[in-house]
């Protein structure tokens, strides 16, 4: 029951509350975020957790590690059998995309045994292009045009030079960005031009030591496989029906 005058009127019930943790995690998760390979290699490069024992019977943290040995845990006891600080860094070359593990560790305590904690690192690479490729149709039939973003992520300034196309089909142009640290890369694929169905590229250098290439790879879609046609249906015989006797003569 209400003292709204309307009875149609929504009402909404907000309910809120704090889940309560035998043992724990803060943050739930090691996120180093985006990186390069420069943030990638700092010594001081570090992310940590706090464990926290939330019941009356004492923790101790053992058989610690990572399922990934691109990252390395060391424990410290903050308040002997109640909080713990795991410090986690970058044991490894980290790959491009996406770096995940999870640190495992037992408790001690019975009501909670167990912790997994992931741990999580994004490589960007240190030109980055966008889109990383052109798709053009079998056939084109009209000018297709592709623009891509050059970015780069270091201290070291980005140079472009020696910017080649396999196919004198392909019209590259490019542009410097506004920020100074980013170029637009302006692709041209006229109508009729005949392209190689295993793909061309595009290739420039950066000036960068780390990546001194970048190649564009242009792929070409390969036309859908027609089905094949049916074989024409045969006519239909249709047999005679039985004929009427003839008269019988007297």
């Amino acid at each position: 029951m209400t003292n709204i005058p309307d009875s149609t009127a929504p009402v909404t019930l907000t309910i809120q509350g704090e889940i309560w943790e035998p043992v724990g995690v803060a943050p739930r998760i090691v996120n180093f975020g985006q990186l390069n390979s420069e943030t990638a290699r700092e010594p001081t490069l570090s992310r940590s957790v706090t464990v926290t024992n939330n019941l009356e019977e004492p923790a101790e943290l053992t058989d610690v590690r990572c399922t990934s040995a691109l990252f390395h845990v060391e424990t410290k006891s903050v308040e002997p059998g109640k909080k713990y600080e795991l410090t986690v860094t970058i044991a490894g070359a980290l790959q491009p995309g996406s770096n995940t593990g999870t640190i495992e560790l037992s408790t001690g305590v019975a009501e909670m045994p167990t912790l997994r904690i992931p741990v999580q690192a994004s490589l960007t690479p240190d030109v980055d292009v966008t889109p990383a490729q052109m798709t053009l149709p079998p056939t084109v039939a009209a000018d297709v045009k592709n623009q891509f973003t050059i970015r780069n992520h270091t201290q070291t300034p980005l140079d472009i030079t020696d910017l080649t196309v396999s196919n004198p089909a392909l019209q590259a142009e490019l542009e410097e960005g506004q920020d100074g640290t980013s170029y637009i890369l302006h692709v041209t694929v006229p109508s009729g031009a005949e392209l190689s169905p295993a793909g061309e590229k595009i290739t420039f250098k950066t000036g960068v030591p780390s990546l001194p290439e970048v190649t564009i790879p242009v792929t070409v879609r390969h036309a859908p496989a027609t089905r094949p046609s049916r074989p024409a249906s045969r006519p239909t015989m249709t047999r005679p029906g039985p004929q009427p006797r003839p008269p019988e003569r007297e």
